[in-house]
């Protein structure tokens, strides 16, 4: 009777699974083919730039990997403690060998002392187990080694019962074989019937995990099959569209980017270079307090007629890049570090100026760079290292 309940539980479980992963399938399809199409028109453009200007995307692809080696820990501890507690299910009413076996304690019957059970007090008998504990239960000594008010598990038509040994009756000639009474902790009164050695499983010996037991019941019922089959499904479906739509957020990001950029460049084909990196940077970084000091000569620093590129924070300015041209192409001298000096490839350090606390590095596009190719650059450099500049103003307060 309870193998065919299983089965068809099972079976039920499957079938009800089946429906729910094409109904989740067909909606999931819709909703991302919807989201591609919104970010595809354009919907999401002003989110995906300012996304772009402020995640670390180095920061970010270990947090995604992070997250799914957690995701896909979770399901495999999910699934062990399914396969743990099917398999103590399945083998429930077998004899306990040398490795111990656990049960769910179902009932409250040795939850507590029931007041006209005065030999537990007398005995210091404070081995005790409540209801959905998970106990575990070792193999049965010999039978002249069963002791009274041992705890053990027998079986009884089909049922497991794990009560106390309150008595036992040597064999007799009207009853060849050793009698064992048994009694819950919390009951008045004693089991119905006499129960022999062959009937019992295993031995109780204080080995116990609190209300843990409820859990695996869950895991043992359909409605835990149900959950298992889901979660091991969004385990490895939603990395899937996860990845899926963050190629396309970097496809759009790049379509802007090359618009924006060719833009940029049409409309300063009219201005000087190094007007069109200024103008490019104003725009891009409009939120910032900036001042630019145009056409700055430094014979100290032994160039001339640079952009000098300020910082305004609490009425005072920092530099922290400076603009020129020469013969050979285009210069810039940035402050930085050597994350900035990897992504920008020829960017080196630099002794000028001069700093104690502060890297200086510099970089040079010849003048058979294209055009927009050195303004997006330039811009570029110059927008991260005002956030650098920025960043660490804030982390020395």
């Amino acid at each position: 009777m309870d193998v065919t309940y299983n089965t068809f539980s099972i079976i039920l479980c499957v079938i009800v699974f089946l429906v729910l992963t094409v109904f989740f399938v067909v909606l999931i399809h819709h909703i991302l083919k919807l989201r591609l199409k919104a970010i595809a028109g354009g919907l999401y453009d002003e989110e995906i730039l300012k996304q772009k200007k402020t995640v670390d995307v180095k920061k970010n692809k270990t947090k995604q990997i992070i997250s799914e080696i957690l995701s896909f820990a979770l399901c495999i501890a999910i699934v062990g403690v399914f396969a743990f507690s099917l398999s103590s299910r399945l083998k429930e009413n077998d004899q306990v060998g040398n490795i111990p076996v656990s049960k769910v304690i179902r009932s409250g019957s040795m939850s507590k002392k029931h007041e006209n059970n005065t030999y537990l007090v007398t005995n210091h008998l404070d081995n005790q187990f409540q209801k959905f504990d998970l106990v575990f239960i070792e193999q049965l000594p010999e039978e002249e080694d069963l002791k009274l008010y041992d705890i053990v598990i027998y079986e009884r038509e089909g049922y497991l019962i794990i009560h106390r040994i309150i008595q036992i009756t040597p064999p007799s000639k009207e009853y060849p074989k050793t009698r064992y009474l048994f009694k819950g902790d919390a009951n008045e009164n004693p089991d119905r019937f006499p129960v022999y050695y062959e009937n019992m499983r295993g031995i109780y010996r204080g080995n116990r995990v609190p209300y843990v037991g409820s859990f695996v019941d869950f895991m043992n019922c359909p409605a835990g099959y149900l959950c298992l089959l889901l979660i091991v499904f969004v385990t490895f479906v939603a990395p899937a569209l996860d990845r899926k739509l963050e190629k396309a957020w970097d496809d759009r990001h790049f379509l802007i980017a090359t618009n924006t950029m060719d833009a940029s460049v049409e409309l300063s084909e009219n201005l000087s270079l190094k007007e069109a990196i200024r103008s490019t940077f104003e725009q891009n970084h409009s939120e910032n307090q900036t001042y630019i000091k145009v056409n700055q000569s430094s014979h100290k620093y032994g160039f001339h007629s640079a952009d000098a590129y300020y910082q305004i924070k609490d009425n005072k300015k920092t530099c922290f890049a400076y603009l020129y041209e020469d013969k050979e192409g285009i210069n810039i001298r940035f402050l930085g570090n050597n994350n900035l000096m990897e992504k920008y490839i020829g960017a080196e350090r630099t002794s000028y100026p001069r700093s104690k606390n502060d890297k200086w590095y510099l970089l040079k596009m010849l003048n058979s760079t294209p055009r927009g190719a050195i303004i997006e650059n330039l811009s570029n450099i110059l927008g991260d290292s005002l956030e650098m500049k920025c960043l660490s103003e804030e982390g020395s307060k």
